[in-house]
């Protein structure tokens, strides 16, 4: 994606163990201006105010995300 960062974060849901890896992208000109390119099976995404909270699907519980390194 031309003009734009790309990056994976690994969640994990603290309650179940669940696990996988979603992919986000941000674009240069906006700095809380990004998009959820894809969410691992099994978990939802809320957006709040200023930041986005991965959910487990099974517990509905709040996840753990990871910034993997590019």
């Amino acid at each position: 994606m031309q003009g734009s960062d790309q990056w994976t974060e690994l969640v994990s849901c603290p309650n179940c163990g669940m696990t996988g890896a979603a992919r986000l992208s941000k674009a240069k000109k906006g700095a809380f201006d990004f998009r959820v390119e894809a969410i691992p099976a099994g978990f939802k995404m809320s957006r709040l105010e200023f930041c986005n909270t991965f959910f487990c699907g099974a517990c509905d519980q709040p996840a753990h995300s990871h910034k993997t390194k590019q």
